[in-house]
């Protein structure tokens, strides 16, 4: 039987531990120190977004009644006008209540109850004034208003394309200049079609607009 040589026996290869160079330098424990940091910091922020998202799903949301516009919010209705009308109707509830007559026309409308009446000849034709005791003197307070009523005679009476108002329920042509509100009417039933029925109202700078469009909205024309 041949020997084995040394080389090919493995009873015969020496135990060898091999030693490494590279030794354990203080720079690569302090970033491995740094790295491993780092890692933890992300899994602790990752760990606490997963358990406050498990929570807000796990919380109920209370339930939110949306509720949608209905067309009476946007437009208003015939009912909601009635109101208007009716609250208008009852500022000027404790006025006064004229019925007169003027070149044949016969009308009514209300007043301020602080008011008063006052009829004058302007030229040839007379004049219905209504105010308070001074702006009848031509003196306008800051809160008070004058109203003029007259007719008037016309050679040419105002065409219907004019017409750009109402006044008592007939068509009128209107004229707002801010400081004084005026209605003509002429050429209809009760007017004449060479008279103009004219309602003027002067403000003072501070007065109220709203009493020239109240008096002018009460007015009637009685046949």
């Amino acid at each position: 039987m041949p020997k084995s040589s040394p080389q090919t026996d493995p009873s015969h290869i020496p135990d060898v531990v091999y030693v490494s160079q590279m030794k354990m330098k203080p720079n690569n424990v302090l970033v491995g120190l740094l790295i491993g940091a780092v890692v933890i910091a992300i899994g602790v922020v990752v760990a606490y977004f997963i358990l406050n998202l498990a929570q807000s799903e796990a919380t109920p949301v209370p339930a939110v009644e949306i509720k949608k516009a209905t067309p009476s919010a946007k437009i208003a209705t015939p009912s909601s006008q009635k109101e208007d009308k009716s609250t208008d109707e009852d500022e000027t509830s404790d006025w006064r209540k004229f019925k007169g007559e003027l070149d044949g026309i016969i009308f009514s409308f209300k007043y301020p109850k602080n008011y008063k009446l006052d009829s004058k000849l302007q030229g040839e034709k007379e004049t219905l004034l209504v105010g308070t005791s001074k702006t009848l003197k031509g003196i306008l307070t800051e809160e008070d208003v004058l109203a003029t009523i007259y007719v008037s005679s016309v050679s040419s009476p105002t065409e219907s394309s004019e017409y750009n108002s109402s006044f008592a329920g007939l068509d009128a042509k209107e004229i707002d200049d801010g400081e004084s509100l005026h209605y003509f009417v002429n050429n209809q039933s009760p007017i004449g079609p060479n008279q103009v029925f004219t309602f003027s109202c002067v403000r003072s700078p501070f007065s109220l607009a709203e009493t020239c469009e109240q008096i002018a909205g009460s007015f009637r024309f009685l046949e």
